[in-house]
């Protein structure tokens, strides 16, 4: 037998209109009481997020370190963080945990890849609130990609791109160990190592991100960390760099940069555009590769990161 809730749900979905065809924007609007139908998550409190400009929901007893990382759905086009609310407190309250559904930037004003980087600076900002990286889920309709796995992925297209030298020649790794490029604190900047990246999860690979840059600024790496890199990705668009022209790490024989993500003149199809971009820049050694398989490698990355679904 329905329930009251599913005959009122379908009460109001046989009353909407058969030929309704909404702009997107009253699809914006009527997304918002997506749950207006479902139940109040009991005891669960309710605060604005602003640094995310989100929502946290605050169960009675939230283990510390723990929480929930929500993102509501909407194919990139729609949602809000109140369009998933009741949704993200009854989480909370069953895992006793509290949980985050930040905002981030929808299409088609803000094409990919602004709600990747929006998701990503929220998860970096729940570790920065004191979110333990092992206790934390990442949940709801989608989630993103990562800078370090679209170039593991892209290297595989180029395996000679992936190897050091030793001794006299070059020797491709079976393992992709992404170095990462980290400022200290105190001054100066290592590159120590993910190991196996391409293999790794997303989730995986976020929380193990966090932790090598947290134990790098600690002085807590592990001798391995430091010893077998395979290939170096330096991201400078946290400091406002546009583009970079980085210098190998000995023995690695290539580096990946990146520069910051800006609006510029973008033409599709005879239509100019201002779109959202990132400038790659790829230094390789010339003694295991060429322009052309440099080039191969550079279209095997943007075609990754233009394809999040993929990684």
């Amino acid at each position: 037998m329905a329930s009251e809730e599913a005959r009122r749900f379908w009460a109001v979905m046989r009353a909407q209109p058969k030929d309704a065809n909404p702009t997107v924007e009253q699809r914006r609007q009527g997304d918002e009481y997506a749950e207006v139908l479902s139940s109040e998550p009991v005891g669960v409190a309710f605060a604005p997020a602003p640094a995310v400009n989100g929502l946290w929901a605050e169960p009675p007893s939230a283990r510390p370190g723990a929480a929930i990382l929500y993102f509501y759905g909407g194919g990139y086009v729609l949602g809000a963080p109140i369009s998933r609310r009741k949704t993200a407190g009854h989480l909370a309250l069953a895992a006793q945990a509290r949980a985050l559904i930040p905002t981030y930037r929808l299409a088609p004003e803000h094409p990919f890849p602004a709600a990747i980087e929006d998701a990503v600076a929220a998860y970096q900002w729940l570790l920065a609130e004191g979110a333990d990286p092992a206790r934390v889920v990442l949940a709801g309709d989608s989630a993103g990609g990562g800078l370090a796995l679209a170039t593991a992925l892209a290297l595989r297209r180029v395996p000679e791109l992936n190897a050091t030298w030793q001794g006299d020649e070059a020797v491709q790794s079976e393992r992709v160990n992404v170095g990462v490029a980290i400022s200290l604190r105190g001054g100066g900047l290592i590159a120590p190592a993910i190991h196996n990246v391409a293999e790794l999860p997303l989730g995986e690979l976020m929380r193990s991100l966090a932790d090598l840059v947290k134990r790098a600024r600690a002085g807590s790496l592990r001798s391995s960390e430091m010893s077998d890199p395979t290939v170096t990705v330096s991201n400078l668009g946290d400091n406002g760099v546009e583009a970079a022209f980085p210098i190998i790490y000995p023995p690695q024989v290539a580096i990946v940069a990146f520069g910051r993500v800006a609006p510029r003149p973008w033409v599709e199809g005879d239509a100019l555009r201002v779109m959202p971009t990132v400038v790659a820049s790829l230094s390789a050694d010339h003694r295991v590769s060429d322009g052309h398989r440099g080039a191969l490698f550079l279209d095997a990355l943007a075609k990754r990161l233009q394809e999040p679904e993929k990684l």
